[in-house]
């Protein structure tokens, strides 16, 4: 998030809320923030972070 994040404020903002969610495994929820709530000073390793989680949550899950 230093990368992405416009400063130290910002980043701990959407550190909470992101390591929150993640820990609960809710992707989705994650997803929705970034594309929603982050204002990125390099939109380029944001589309990188959510391409990633995207594809993490497409990932087919074993029963």
């Amino acid at each position: 998030m230093s990368i992405i994040a416009l400063n130290k404020v910002e980043k701990s903002k959407h550190l909470n809320f992101l390591f929150s969610q993640l820990w609960l495994c809710q992707i989705a929820n994650v997803l929705e923030y970034l594309k929603g709530q982050v204002i990125a000073k390099n939109n380029e390793t944001l589309k990188e972070l959510i391409g990633y989680l995207d594809f993490i949550l497409h990932i087919p899950k074993h029963p």
